[in-house]
């Protein structure tokens, strides 16, 4: 999803100010969604 990748974006710091708030912030829209990918990120910044 849209949200997932840019939250990518946002912890890597790919074309955007790093910036892991926002990071999780899209995650969490992408996860509650059903994304996958995005609940896996999830639970690993949460480690």
């Amino acid at each position: 999803s849209a949200q997932y990748n840019l939250g990518v974006c946002y912890k890597n710091g790919e074309g955007v100010k790093q910036d892991q708030k926002e990071a999780v912030r899209l995650y969490k829209l992408a996860a509650d969604q059903g994304h996958a990918d995005a609940k896996k990120r999830l639970a690993k910044m949460k480690k």
